[in-house]
């Protein structure tokens, strides 16, 4: 058996998928020829079986881990390697300095050099480098682990989880310690590429570069908000959700309230003010396609916030394309309803009279006959005359907005569904799970752009853009030109 093992290592092979698969039936002798019949009579059903590998391959896992570690760190060791920051030789302050580290298959621990610095740059063991590693005690893959469960529920749910599927212990703490950081690299890379646009912008360039030709017919541009409360002050902020969704203006059939003629969305989250949430819009906009020549009409849903229309424009009004704005119809439904309610009193027979039709012609028809209706109201008859006019007001400044039939025509949405999901699925259903929860403003937006990233409706993979080595502690601002290193200095011992 060993001698084939050995032969079988010998031979050469494409990948290391293809080694495993030829060790499988070896190691399945293995087990038939060394079992002993005690443990065959002992163990009878399926789940005592799998249990009793599980346990093997977790004790087998971090033996070859380690075994495999201290030969590539043996193999690797470099005479005096060169100070990451200033290039100066480092000294050498232990040949033999220990790691532990919680993996996969429970902890494992090895030795490696450790070098400093003499002009103060701090330690560094290149052999971290090389296997991606850094301070927290977690490997990369179970951090990753880790994280892809704490942006989906509370971080004191996730050791349950990883204890259950792993069987290795973990702290709340550890998980929201370790979320917070990666999405607050995350953040810092999301801003580093909104200054990057911002400053093409000023300079007159192409924001992006120069984009290639392919690209949507259209982009529809949505923005809604919800509110999360914070530890420090216990008062209620508002988190922005930005949508980006390209569409597919010819293969639309009938109205596309229903997303007919969508792609993928994109979704971005932010926690500053109103103004400065719609550069982070635009650079989302960009990588959808937004200036690509063949992209010539945006529309921009909202629910009738003056703030939407003031601020998309700004970014979304470009030369060569036609920024077409439309309310939600569900929201100016909701104010034909309460003008109603503030007219005839709320559930009586008047009330439906009046509004039941108005809230199907206003999407057959448009606003005209809303607005001839709201002027056939006497205001002295009104139940409530100072909520009737809030909610006429609303109808004569938003008339422009609301020409709902050409809207279906051209296939573009006419509802804010798809924010209004993002808003839940997206945000409410982490940042505000669980009652009583609160945040800090730096943990709400860390655990809120990493949710954007990973929301599975959004076609993004969030092992690609999010890999743990891309997310570097310290780094210098990616949007000065510097290059930023790799998972060594997030993860560095």
């Amino acid at each position: 058996m060993i001698r084939a093992s050995q032969k079988l290592s010998k031979e050469r092979h494409t990948s290391w998928r293809e080694w495993v698969a030829g060790m499988q039936e070896k190691i399945a002798e293995w087990w038939q020829d060394t079992m002993p019949a005690c443990i065959r009579q002992e163990v009878q059903n399926l789940e005592a079986i799998e249990g009793m590998i599980d346990e093997l391959l977790q004790h087998c896992g971090q033996t070859l881990v380690t075994h495999w570690v201290t030969a590539q760190v043996a193999d690797a060791t470099e005479s005096h390697p060169p100070c990451p920051t200033c290039g100066k030789p480092l000294r050498c302050v232990s040949r033999h300095r220990s790691l532990h580290k919680t993996g996969r298959f429970g902890e494992c621990a090895w030795t490696r050099p450790y070098w400093v610095c003499g002009a103060g740059h701090g330690g560094w063991a290149p052999a971290d480098e090389a296997l991606e590693l850094g301070p927290e005690h977690l490997t990369p893959t179970l951090a990753r682990f880790v994280i892809e469960q704490a942006i989906d529920r509370p971080f004191d749910q996730v050791p349950t989880i990883v204890e259950s599927a792993w069987n290795i212990p973990i702290d709340g703490e550890t998980v929201r310690r370790i979320t917070e950081r990666v999405g607050q690299q995350a953040e810092l890379q999301e801003q580093n590429q909104i200054t990057t646009v911002a400053r093409e912008r000023e300079e007159g360039k192409t924001p992006g570069g120069n984009p290639g030709p392919e690209g949507p017919e259209a982009l529809l541009v949505s923005v809604d908000g919800a509110m999360v409360q914070f530890c420090a002050d216990h008062a209620w902020h508002e988190v922005k959700v930005g949508v980006s969704v390209p569409l597919a203006l010819s293969s639309a059939i009938g109205p596309a309230v229903r997303g007919v003629g969508m792609a993928s969305p994109d979704y971005c989250l932010g926690l500053e003010s109103r103004p400065d949430f719609w550069p982070r819009v635009y650079a989302h906009a960009l990588q959808q396609g937004l200036e690509t020549p063949s992209c010539r009409l945006v529309a921009l849903l909202g629910d009738g916030a003056d703030w939407i229309w003031r601020y998309g424009a700004e970014y979304l009004s470009l030369p060569g394309k036609t920024l077409i704005e439309i309310v939600d119809i569900y929201h100016a439904r909701e104010h034909l309803w309460a003008f109603a309610a503030a007219q005839f009193g709320p559930g009586t027979a008047a009330y439906t009279a009046w509004a039941t039709p108005l809230n199907a012609t206003l999407e057959t028809q448009g606003v005209a006959p809303i607005l001839e209706a709201l002027a056939a109201c006497p205001e002295d008859a009104a139940r409530d005359p100072a909520e009737t006019r809030t909610h006429a007001r609303y109808f004569h400044h938003q008339q422009a907005r609301m020409d709902y039939p050409r809207y279906a025509r051209m296939g573009l949405p006419i509802g804010s569904g798809i924010v209004e999901g993002a808003c839940k699925t997206v945000l409410k259903q982490r940042l505000t799970a669980g009652g009583g929860m609160q945040w800090t403003r730096k943990g709400a937006q860390a655990v809120g752009t990493l949710r954007a990233l990973h929301d599975p409706t959004s076609g993004i993979d969030f092992g690609e853009r999010n890999r743990m080595h891309e997310l570097p502690r310290g780094s210098p601002n990616p949007a000065k030109g510097a290059p930023g290193p790799g998972l060594s200095t997030f993860y560095r011992h």
